[in-house]
């Protein structure tokens, strides 16, 4: 009998706001996602500076660091590592660190595919839009990768992960709950991870 009661639904969850994220996130210099936002800004800046030299060229004008804007994360991709990182933040918090553990670990080990440091490429005209363009893919694919490695650091408690839009409170509700039976049997008789399972 306490086999199946271990396997039955316990829900907990935390709304985050965009409101939230503009009050109390704190920009952790150990967090493997802060170094990952740094790095974006980071080359995006880099970006800026190509074409403001570009252009200067171009003008026949003189290059002032001054006149560079700095760079900035896609708002979307900003928002959803942002607040992954509160809910981690949280759940460390409440919990344990086992989450905050195992997220830094598989991002980590992705580092080679996920972090780039410095233009390696010769710019010029339209190249820096696409530059841009591919930072912000960069971006989505990188929070893929957390969201990921959360579904599946839930996964080796037997846990479901559930992560979705809240328009209504504009952000996002995290939850998690033990996995039911099926689930359970999923992952146990076939060795699937449940994804995308629902409350």
């Amino acid at each position: 009998m306490d086999d199946i009661l271990k396997v039955m639904p316990e829900q907990n969850q935390i709304d985050i706001k965009v409101k939230d994220i503009l009050s109390k996130f704190t920009f952790d210099k150990d967090s493997i996602i802060c170094l990952f936002l740094n790095s974006a800004i980071n080359l995006k800046t880099e970006v800026n500076v190509a074409e403001e030299k570009f252009k200067c060229k171009v003008e026949g004008t003189e290059f002032k660091p001054s006149n560079v804007k700095q760079g900035t994360v896609e708002p979307h991709a900003l928002v959803m590592m942002t607040s992954c990182k509160m809910f981690i933040d949280w759940y460390t918090e409440n919990y344990n660190d086992s989450i905050y553990n195992h997220v830094e670990k598989y991002i980590f080990e992705r580092r080679s595919e996920l972090f780039f440091s410095g233009l390696k490429v010769k710019t010029e005209g339209q190249d820096y839009a696409n530059l841009r363009v591919i930072i912000d893919a960069l971006c989505v694919r990188f929070y893929q990768e957390v969201i990921m490695a959360l579904t599946q650091a839930f996964a080796i408690k037997h846990q479901a992960f559930i992560m979705k839009a809240n328009e209504t409170q504009d952000g996002y509700t995290f939850k998690f709950r033990n996995y039911n039976l099926m689930e359970l049997n999923q992952l146990k008789e076939h060795g699937l991870m449940p994804i995308n399972v629902k409350d």
